[in-house]
């Protein structure tokens, strides 16, 4: 590669010095090695750089890719592998007349994020799956860099969810659509079985209920529903069994039993000076607040929010800020929501 680049684990457990932290960033030519053991629970994990200021343009040009982390656990449910087994990975781009790909600049799209006019899955447009009437398991990872998807199948069919990104779930549970934001991944059960040959289900994006982000410019947005994927039954293959009406073993976290209960650990999304902020600052390498060092071993309450105090600057900022979506994670720890206000 021409540019400088590291190679972040997301959603791994990992050391620090594998974990490919900007300030590990290497040059043209150079080589990092990464030595470290898997501890995760079975789950849905996936690499993309982490360098500073060219994560999002490097993923953009295909740095990034699924990881499977598997346990005794999980292999002993027997959840439908191999060919029954679709990974998917969803991301929109856009091409210029050659064909190739254009990642377009100012300050509208360094701010909210970019925007592609097509819709890849595992790199083609209008994907489409050919399957058995059997059950299958597919496991999706919204790669884009600033679409959120409102997953749904065409026919009003429910989506069966059995993991999120950090594990499967304790049980199955069922819901009409899904909210996919960048980063995040989806573990689906899908029963075929019933399935006329020749018949096709498409998975669409819907229209949210209400904006996330600010409109593009060129007005690829969020205005209507699309299609993501489409799946044929092509094979007479029958399978047909009811998804493991118990899944993993977590046990949910409890407030009490946190180490700071009372003084939760904050992470205030803000901006100033048209530039995005966490705690009123912008990164800088070890800039680091007492708040923001935990120590190692122990429970904390984190509370992630706006900020729309000192760190907003003036009615647009607040505007922009109100209307975008954050998704966010916590490098090397796994974590449980408990409540959103």
């Amino acid at each position: 590669m021409p540019e400088k680049t590291i190679t972040h684990w997301h959603g791994l457990h990992v050391p620090m010095s594998a974990d490919g932290h900007p300030s590990q960033a290497i040059l043209s030519g150079q080589i990092y090695t990464y030595d470290f053991a898997i501890r995760n629970r079975a789950s849905l994990n996936f690499y993309h750089p982490h360098t500073h200021e060219a994560t999002a343009t490097q993923v953009y040009r295909g740095l990034a890719g699924l990881i499977i982390v598997e346990d005794d656990e999980e292999r002993a449910l027997a959840l439908p592998t191999g060919a029954f087994e679709i990974l998917l990975v969803i991301q929109d781009r856009a091409f210029n007349r050659d064909h190739q790909l254009v990642y377009g600049a100012g300050m509208h799209r360094g701010m909210f994020g970019f925007y592609g006019d097509q819709i890849l899955v595992n790199g083609q447009i209008n994907y489409r799956v050919d399957v058995a009437r059997s059950v299958y398991r597919l496991r999706i990872l919204n790669a884009s860099n600033a679409r959120i998807y409102k997953l749904a199948w065409d026919d009003g069919a429910p989506l069966t969810v059995i993991g999120v990104d950090g594990s499967l779930l304790n049980k199955p549970e069922t819901r009409p659509y899904l909210m996919l934001a960048p980063a995040e991944r989806i573990d689906l059960w899908v029963d075929f079985s019933a399935s006329a040959m020749g018949s096709r289900i498409t998975m669409h994006s819907l229209v949210p209920e209400m904006a996330y982000g600010m409109m593009q410019d060129d007005g690829v947005g969020i205005s209507e529903s699309f299609p993501l994927f489409t799946i044929t039954v092509t094979q007479g293959v029958s399978d047909h069994r009811q998804a493991p009406t118990t899944l993993a073993s977590i046990s949910p976290l409890r407030l009490e039993d946190v180490a700071n209960p009372t003084q939760p650990r904050p992470i205030a999304l803000g901006m100033s000076h048209m530039r995005l902020t966490l705690n009123e600052r912008v990164y800088a390498s070890d800039d680091l607040l007492p708040s923001e060092r935990v120590p190692l071993g122990s429970l904390q309450l984190i509370d992630i929010y706006h900020d729309h105090g000192a760190a907003m600057r003036g009615a647009m900022g607040m505007m922009g800020m109100m209307s975008m979506a954050h998704p966010i994670h916590l490098h090397g720890q796994p974590f449980q929501i408990l409540e959103r206000v």
